[in-house]
C-alpha cells in the first residue's frame, strides 16, 4: 500500500488565519438570493433548529445546508479547583472557542463522496496541570497554553460505496485512531486515549498528514495514517524552528 506524501501547511499568523478562515466561509455562500424553503421553515425543521442555541438565523442556516455548507460554533467554560495536594491550591479557568465549517460539494458541484472540513480554535485561560496539579497525563483534556490557530483543514474522499476513505490535510489523529467512542463526554484525559501514547498529533497540536481507511463490512475496518513528525507542536509549531528541527520525520499509526 502506498500513501501519497503529504504537504505541510504554511505557518500562518493568528490574524491572517482568522481572516483566511472567514474568506473561505464567504467563498461557499453564493451571492444569489437565499431560498425561503429551509429545513427550519416549518414542521419538523422548526424542532430541529430549535435544538441549536442560535436557531436557523432567519432561514440563512437552512439555506446554507441546502448548498452543502454546515457551520458550528462551540463555546466552553470550564473551571477546576485544587483543594489539597498537587503544586498549589487555587482555581484554573478555561474558555476555548471553536468555529467549524464543513462543505459537501455534491449539491453545488455534483462531486459525490467528498467532504471539506476546516476548524478555527481560540483558547484562553490557565493550564490546570501546569498551574495547579502537575500530573503526568493532564486531568483536563482541554488544558493548553493560550493559542489561536486553524487547527484542521482537510479533504476526505469516500469511494466504493464507503468501503474506502482517503483523507489529506491538517487533522486531529485522535478523531480516527486510539479514540474511545463512549468517552467523548468525559473531561479526564485518561478516558480519551492511553497515556502510553507519546507524541500523539492531537489537540491542541494536530498535524498535517494523510490517512486511508478500508471498511469491508460494517463491523470491521482497518486504517493507516502518516503524520508530520513535529508532534506536540503541530505542523510548524508555536515554539519556532529549533523545536521542529528536533522532531523531523513522520509518525505512522495503524
Amino acid at each position: 500500500m502506498t500513501l501519497t506524501p503529504f504537504v505541510c501547511l504554511p505557518k500562518i499568523a493568528p490574524r491572517a488565519a482568522v481572516a483566511g478562515f472567514l474568506l473561505l466561509l464567504a467563498g461557499f455562500v453564493p451571492g444569489a438570493a437565499l431560498s425561503a424553503e429551509t429545513p427550519g421553515a416549518e414542521g419538523d425543521g422548526d424542532q430541529a433548529w430549535s435544538e441549536r442555541a442560535t436557531g436557523d438565523w432567519g432561514g440563512f442556516r437552512g439555506s446554507l445546508l441546502e448548498r452543502g455548507v454546515t457551520i458550528d460554533v462551540q463555546v466552553t467554560a470550564d473551571s477546576s479547583s485544587s483543594l489539597a495536594g498537587g503544586l498549589r491550591r487555587g482555581t484554573a479557568m478555561r474558555g476555548p472557542v471553536e468555529l467549524g465549517l464543513a462543505f459537501d460539494p455534491a449539491p453545488l458541484l455534483g462531486w459525490k463522496g467528498a467532504q471539506l472540513h476546516a476548524r478555527l480554535q481560540l483558547h484562553e485561560g490557565q493550564h490546570g496541570t501546569e498551574a495547579l496539579v502537575g500530573d503526568a497525563q493532564g486531568f483536563d483534556n482541554i488544558d493548553a497554553q493560550r493559542f489561536r490557530q486553524v487547527s484542521e483543514v482537510w479533504l476526505e474522499q469516500s469511494l466504493l460505496g464507503g468501503k474506502l476513505a482517503l483523507k489529506l490535510g491538517k487533522m486531529d489523529a485522535n478523531s480516527e485512531f486510539a479514540f474511545v467512542e463512549n468517552a467523548g463526554e468525559f473531561l479526564n484525559s485518561s478516558a480519551g486515549f492511553s497515556p502510553t501514547i507519546e507524541g500523539f498529533p492531537s489537540y491542541p497540536d494536530p498535524a498535517g498528514g494523510a490517512s486511508v481507511f478500508v471498511r469491508p463490512a460494517s463491523w470491521v475496518y482497518s486504517g493507516l495514517g502518516v503524520y508530520d513528525g513535529a508532534t506536540h507542536e503541530g505542523c510548524h509549531g508555536r515554539a519556532g524552528r529549533e523545536r521542529r528541527d528536533r522532531h523531523r520525520g513522520c509518525r505512522c499509526i495503524a
